[in-house]
């Protein structure tokens, strides 16, 4: 069976000097550079920068949306892509509803759909899932 580390939100800082720490599993040395973890029970551990940097990444910095805005931005390459629009009819946009589908952009600024929605927002499709294979 395979296994999937929790989301998990822990302190670290990077040592600018050479450390012993007791851990749950004895005492380990920690070098210049090593970054020292917290767990989630207060334990300390070295870890060095290189798995670090494999396995976390900081947790107060947002993550950029994937959504681009009609109004700054529209795709460099004409295919299908994912949006948010209003319906609207004959260009009357009396809803304040969004709803999200998949059109296709025909390149300048002209959506396949266009007559019946008005798209606001876009955003590249992801690639479909891989089958695994055991």
């Amino acid at each position: 069976m395979r296994y999937r580390k929790k989301p998990v939100v822990l302190e670290a800082y990077q040592t600018d000097k050479e450390l012993d720490i007791e851990t749950l599993e004895g005492t380990m040395h920690a070098s210049v550079g090593d970054y020292i973890i917290t767990g989630v029970r207060g334990e300390q551990y070295p870890c060095k920068p290189d798995i670090f940097e494999q396995t976390y990444e900081p947790a107060d910095v947002p993550t950029a949306s994937p959504w681009h805005r009609v109004e700054e931005e529209l795709p460099k390459e004409p295919g299908e892509y994912i949006v948010a629009y209003h319906p609207c009819y004959w260009d009357d946009v009396k809803t304040k509803v969004t709803k999200v589908g998949i059109d296709n952009f025909r390149g300048k600024s002209a959506w396949a759909k266009k007559k019946f929605q008005r798209v606001t927002h876009w955003m590249e499709k992801p690639a479909p899932p891989q089958e695994e294979t055991k």
